[in-house]
């Protein structure tokens, strides 16, 4: 996706959106990415959608002050909820994603 469609994703959207920050050069994010894919799979697609944005393709950076991969940002209804830096546990995503749908 690109930077425009995301915004316009963003724009439109009234449910959970996680835009998940990570680099291909990121060794944690290999193992954290994944992760969140599942959890994310794990709950209703009507009311949540996951966003993987490689931080060496985008300007979003500058958007959300991304200064370290992994971050995980929650955004809901144009909402900026949550910046999370750094990988967190499966039970943590699950707790937050739970808060925020």
């Amino acid at each position: 996706m690109t930077d425009l469609e995301i915004k316009r994703l963003l724009d439109n959207n009234k449910h959970l959106v996680v835009l998940y920050f990570y680099s291909s050069s990121c060794i944690p994010c290999k193992g954290y990415g994944p992760t969140l894919e599942k959890i994310v799979e794990s709950f209703d697609k009507d009311k949540i959608t996951l966003l993987p944005i490689n931080v060496e393709e985008t300007s979003l950076t500058t958007v959300y002050g991304i200064r370290s991969v992994p971050t995980t940002v929650f955004v809901k209804d144009k909402e900026t909820l949550s910046i999370e830096v750094g990988s967190r546990s499966e039970k943590a995503l699950r707790d937050l994603i739970k808060k925020f749908i």
